[in-house]
């Protein structure tokens, strides 16, 4: 949503963001937001936080009063500390391709109910800027992929690299006044190979008709179709991009995964599992989690130098549903009441970490990096394992090993 507002060459700040959530577990939503920001190369994130008080110091530390109480989101408060290394520290890559979204002025005059179809994918995968045309219809940029807006059948690319074509509309004009008709069918005249609703080739790809194929709002024709072309095209390798269910950048440090319900950064300064644990998770060769929490969102950093895979000391998060632990969820019909009841809570590891090495030590922080306890290990095949059973009242950790 949020790439939809960002111009070429211009910086772009998102200045008032936050996840509002009261599903109890969101915590995937703020690191997710701070890693595509990276890939994008944003130059900016404000948190915008509400606070329910006129008064700074009335406000109950163990409840959440108000849906906009961020402030006392563990699963933003707990995760602001990694989330502001990850940004800060450009711990995740920017993207290795660029692609522009190209506006005519005759686009800027209607504007489709799918207007955003591209941004649900390529922000995903890589850089993506907006750009609008004020000297014609003709774009000139040195993006490596443009695509057209697509409102209307004006927009010619035929000088980008490589160009990606469709229109909402069947007229060239956005007031109607000249028709459009075959322009598509010629431009795909010049394509090879036949994909579903398009037509592909070296540097062209065309969808003749695009409202037929995205129905109400399904674009994953769209992102197949699209995401074939990068790869033909040299853009993507065949583990990035569309693997599977899995969105993963062209860096190969991002992996979003609806349908497994996960989240996932792997840099050499900072990995990061967010969702389903079930699998297990993999934080490096030598660190891993065997959790039964039915989500967890875990990250892992150096506490010295940037590579996680040499360091001997980590600060350890690991963090599961969050917010107020006698809610109230009634839904009728498209709506859902919720009625915040109890006292904050956030759900703790259970399971098992498993640390390669000769020895460890862990002990667990509260908010504030004071220990509150130390978690005894036991010999394991090849390395360590401490137990974590849920009793401490902890989701941070200091890892050392030995």
């Amino acid at each position: 949503m949020a790439s939809t507002a960002v111009v070429a060459g211009n910086p772009f700040i998102l200045s008032e963001w936050n996840e509002y959530g009261v599903n109890p577990f969101h915590s995937t939503a703020f690191i997710s937001m701070a890693a595509y920001a990276c890939l994008n190369d944003w130059d900016g994130l404000i948190v915008y936080c509400y606070h329910t008080s006129e008064s700074w110091n009335d406000q109950p530390a163990d409840e959440i009063t108000n849906i906009f109480d961020a402030y006392n989101d563990p699963s933003l408060i707990c995760q602001f500390g990694f989330m502001a290394a990850l940004f800060l520290g450009d711990l995740v890559r920017p993207a290795e391709h660029r692609v522009d979204l190209v506006f005519t002025q005759n686009d800027l005059k209607t504007l489709p109910p799918a207007f955003s179809m591209p941004n649900a994918y390529l922000p995903y995968i890589t850089s993506l800027r907006n750009v609008f045309l004020d000297q014609g219809d003709a774009y000139t940029g040195d993006a490596d992929v443009a695509v057209t807006a697509g409102f209307v059948k004006n927009g010619d690319l035929s000088q980008a690299k490589r160009a990606v074509y469709y229109a909402w509309s069947p007229y060239r004009d956005a007031l109607r006044h000249a028709n459009g008709e075959g322009r598509l069918e010629r431009l795909a005249a010049k394509a090879d190979e036949e994909l579903p609703g398009a037509k592909l080739g070296d540097r062209i790809l065309v969808f003749n008709e695009i409202a037929p194929l995205a129905g109400e709002g399904d674009y994953t024709t769209f992102a197949a179709n699209l995401d074939v072309a990068l790869k033909r095209w040299g853009l993507l390798p065949d583990d990035r991009g569309l693997v599977g269910s899995a969105l993963v950048s062209d860096t190969g440090e991002l992996a979003f995964d609806p349908k497994a319900g996960t989240f996932r950064i792997r840099t050499e300064g900072c990995p990061y599992f967010s969702g389903d644990p079930s699998n297990g998770i993999a934080l490096t060769k030598d660190i891993s989690l065997s959790l039964i929490n039915h989500r967890i969102s875990a990250a892992l950093l150096p506490v010295k130098g940037t590579s996680v895979e040499c360091s001997e000391t980590y600060l350890l998060m690991v963090l599961g549903h969050t917010g107020m632990d006698e809610t109230i969820f009634t839904t009728e019909g498209l709506f859902t009441t919720v009625d915040f009841q109890g006292k904050l809570y956030a759900d703790t590891p259970e399971g098992t970490l498993f640390v390669r090495c000769k020895s460890a030590t862990l002990t667990a922080l509260d908010t504030v990096g004071t220990p509150i306890a130390s978690i005894e290990c036991a010999p394991a095949h090849d390395g360590v394992t401490f137990v974590l059973d849920g009793t401490i009242p902890a989701v941070h950790f200091l890892l050392e090993r030995k």
